[in-house]
């Protein structure tokens, strides 16, 4: 009877107990559901990343790619600081790119095509460089030395840029353009010859002669 006098006086007390012990429980469960009790690092992080793209413009390409160089550079980038007693700011990269070189061949008309006998003559663009890029998923930056002053971001951004460059001027010395003039000999004279079933004879607009020029 004690009991029963001690519950009903305060029933109300004891229902908001048993209110809160079953929200304790509910999140808890919730929790441990949603990992929402795991270490930090152990959690399941969701991103959520928005696009609006918008193509401006399809420009038809007729390009043929024929030698790709793959070239991988060290570049150290300075910037002094402009006091005595401060140390220069330096980034070193561990670069790779590459360097592609090709030939338009949309440029070809019937201008540039002439046939006499069982030969055919063809003057091709002259080649060029199609493209040259920087790899950044094969790149890194190595490491960084009193760069807190100097902008880091922007002085790798700069090594990035130079490298750019240096990919370039590496590959135009290392006769980029002269292999490929190669390479479309290679490829595109048997090519032709097996597809018109006569003999074909390729030259260059940077070389001199008339159209006729046999390239033996």
């Amino acid at each position: 009877m004690i009991w029963i006098a001690i519950i009903r006086k305060y029933k109300n007390f004891f229902f908001l107990i048993g209110v809160a012990l079953i929200t304790l429980f509910i999140g808890l469960y919730i929790g441990l559901q949603k990992g929402s009790f795991l270490p930090y690092n152990q959690r399941k992080v969701e991103v959520h990343t928005s696009h609006q793209t918008l193509i401006e413009q399809i420009e038809a390409l007729g390009k043929m790619e024929l030698v790709r160089y793959q070239i991988k550079d060290v570049i150290e980038h300075r910037r002094g600081s402009g006091y005595a007693y401060l140390p220069d700011a330096k980034v070193l990269l561990v670069v790779e790119g590459e360097a592609v070189g090709c030939i338009n061949l949309k440029d070809i008309n019937e201008d540039r095509v002439e046939m006499i006998g069982d030969s055919i003559y063809i003057r091709l663009p002259s080649p060029e460089l199609c493209y040259h890029k920087v790899n950044h998923e094969k790149s890194k930056v190595y490491d960084t030395q009193f760069t807190l002053l100097a902008n880091e971001a922007g002085m790798v951004d700069e090594a990035y840029k130079k490298a750019e460059t240096q990919i370039r001027d590496t590959a135009l010395k290392s006769g980029i353009i002269e292999q490929t003039k190669q390479n479309a000999k290679l490829i595109l004279k048997p090519m032709l010859e097996q597809m018109s079933g006569k003999t074909v004879f390729l030259s260059f607009d940077l070389e001199t002669g008339s159209l006729i020029h046999q390239d033996r």
